[in-house]
């Protein structure tokens, strides 16, 4: 799926960041205005805290994305890959398999819907 991913897989996750922001801008607002900021630039400090931590979740998230799932390593533990080819070896890899489905290959009445090979 890509990155576009992260959005679906953690979608409960970000919805839980993204509807937090509000309340965490006015805690924010509130400790910075209690460290003698006036109102007007704790609650433009508060909203770059939060955008930056906004930012940061959502990056952790992408990272957990690429190392749980996008893992080719992963894939192949779970079967839903069954080898992991390298690009200098992909043509013999594809011969072979190639040669193998040719040989196992037996021709049968077109009655149905017809499927080559088993």
């Amino acid at each position: 799926m890509g990155p576009a991913g992260v959005e679906y897989v953690y979608k409960d996750e970000l919805k839980k960041i993204r509807g937090t922001i509000q309340q965490r801008v006015i805690e924010e607002a509130k400790a910075q205005e209690a460290q003698g900021l006036d109102a007007e630039a704790a609650g433009k400090a508060a909203e770059s805290l939060v955008a930056d931590w906004v930012r940061a979740e959502e990056a952790e998230l992408a990272r957990r994305y690429e190392q749980e799932i996008m893992n080719p390593e992963e894939a192949l533990s779970l079967g839903s890959v069954s080898e992991i080819v390298m690009p200098t070896d992909l043509r013999r890899v594809l011969t072979e398999h190639l040669a193998f489905c040719l040989r196992h290959y037996e021709p049968g009445p077109m009655n149905a819907v017809q499927r080559e090979f088993h």
